[in-house]
């Protein structure tokens, strides 16, 4: 898995700053392009896609029987969230 870095952008040099500023730009192409692939392949594939993904990005196995959850696991999905968050 990737790591993300985390600045506080008051704290790094102008260099810095505009290397991260010109890295979006360059990344929001590839990024959207990306996401459209996915958006059509959902499309035109509909849960058999979305399983997929759900495995890609979450590492999790679901039948489209498990896409709905209750309001209860919503409600215990929040008690788990940092409240700093």
């Amino acid at each position: 898995m990737a790591t993300i870095n985390i600045y506080k952008w008051k704290d790094i040099d102008n260099d810095l700053q505009q290397k991260i500023l010109n890295r979006s730009e360059v990344e929001i192409e590839e990024v959207m392009q990306k996401v459209k692939e996915i958006v059509k392949d959902v499309k035109e594939n509909g849960d058999d896609a979305i399983v997929k993904y759900c495995k890609k990005f979450d590492g999790v196995d679901l039948k489209p029987s498990e896409f709905k959850i209750s309001e209860n696991e919503i409600k215990d999905a929040y008690k788990k969230i940092d409240k700093n968050y």
